[in-house]
């Protein structure tokens, strides 16, 4: 299903269009203070992740840690089945530790548009293998400038660059101007069909910053397929210990 850069409503909330500022702003500087306020220069996170489809509900509790665009790190915490599984991330490589058969494996970059764990996440969300700023030419969507939600937002639209590899098609970002916090995300595939959408919420206080707590991720192909992201602790430009980042940490549980 399309969706036009017009006045319309989605979900519980309006986005009402209105003409571009008239003042001089870079929407790739937008993006960019966008993509530094979730990532920091490093962060460490603790999240709970709720699954929920029609078939069933599941929740995944994991720890993550990133350094720089080029070093993060995921444990699974719980379910019991799924404690201890690991996530390693070192440039353009990801390996996975399975704790039940003691293996490392080498995920390709063909699955990181795979969902993550079962959810609606992909391996591409949670492990921050792209980089906004750096894979996308950024623009301004229809006027540029929008109402979402009772925010005063910049519209941005998100087209991969020819050599980046990344999952989508196309984004749409809808970015709250007063401190360039995520609001609305619409993803694309390469065809032009609205894929999924994801909603910011519960804005909270966390470390340096404030950042959304509440991640809401909906499944536009697959009716009734949510998945919710919630950050329960989340510590910015931390200066993560390099061993962190390495195969004998990954496998050490």
């Amino acid at each position: 299903m399309k969706l036009a850069i017009a006045s319309f409503t989605i979900s519980f909330f309006t986005i009402t269009s209105f003409s571009l500022p008239t003042f001089a702003i870079d929407p790739k500087m937008v993006v960019t203070e966008m993509d530094e306020l979730l990532r920091g220069d490093s962060n460490y996170m603790l999240i709970t992740m709720e699954v929920i489809s029609p078939q069933f509900h599941r929740s995944v509790k994991m720890e993550s840690w990133s350094l720089g665009k080029t070093k993060s790190f995921v444990r699974i915490l719980s379910p019991p089945k799924d404690e201890g599984m690991g996530y390693l991330k070192l440039k353009n490589n990801l390996w996975m530790y399975m704790p039940d058969v003691e293996e490392t494996i080498k995920i390709p970059p063909s699955m990181m548009l795979e969902p993550f764990m079962g959810s609606d996440f992909t391996y591409d969300d949670i492990i921050k293998e792209s980089s906004m700023p750096d894979d996308y030419y950024v623009d301004w969507a229809g006027s540029g400038s929008y109402t979402v939600s009772g925010y005063d937002c910049y519209a941005l639209e998100l087209t991969p660059k020819p050599d980046a590899d990344v999952v989508w098609g196309k984004m749409r970002c809808w970015v709250r101007k007063s401190d360039y916090m995520p609001i609305y995300w619409e993803y694309y595939d390469e065809d032009g069909y609205l894929v999924r959408i994801m909603e910011f919420s519960e804005f909270k206080y966390m470390g340096d910053r404030t950042i959304p707590a509440k991640w809401k991720m909906e499944n536009r192909e697959e009716e009734g397929h949510i998945t919710i992201i919630y950050i329960d602790n989340a510590k910015f430009n931390i200066s993560p210990d390099e061993s962190i980042f390495t195969q004998q940490n990954l496998e050490d549980y």
